[in-house]
């Protein structure tokens, strides 16, 4: 057993613990503490297990299109970062799959023409509303 490591046996049993105590269920039903509370507790341990959709680097790290503009920049907004934060904004960009990465087959090959480059606030908008890119500019133009 690893230094750091608890039992999975041990975290089950807090899970059973915590899903039991009427506290906990109830400030996950209204999503907040009690009124009047300007404090919470932060910075528990909790132990998750995720399975997810494998990405390959390799394509989002070859996608030159700072070669080709000159410049990143979000393609929705037109956001740069460098302008805004100066040199510690260089680099900054996110790559968005054109296709969530949940609706491709495993072993699915993807193109340059697939991803896009936005800043994360208008990566985010993207995923919530499951929207295309010409749909997140028409509502900002």
């Amino acid at each position: 057993m690893r230094p750091h490591s608890v039992p999975l046996k041990q975290v089950a049993g807090r899970i059973r613990q915590l899903v039991d105590d009427p506290e906990f269920k109830d400030n996950i039903a209204t999503g907040s503490v009690d009124e009047g509370e300007d404090e919470a507790q932060e910075g528990r341990i909790l132990y998750r297990q995720h399975r997810i959709k494998e990405r390959n680097q390799s394509l989002v790290k070859k996608k030159n299109f700072k070669d080709k503009h000159g410049r990143l920049f979000c393609v929705a907004c037109d956001f740069n970062f460098p302008n805004k934060y100066g040199e510690v904004g260089e680099g900054v960009i996110d790559c968005h799959h054109k296709t969530p990465i949940l609706e491709l087959e495993p072993g699915q090959k993807m193109r340059f023409s697939d991803l896009v480059l936005v800043c994360p606030n208008c990566h985010r908008i993207l995923h919530k509303e499951s929207m295309s890119i010409e749909g997140l500019q028409s509502i900002i133009q």
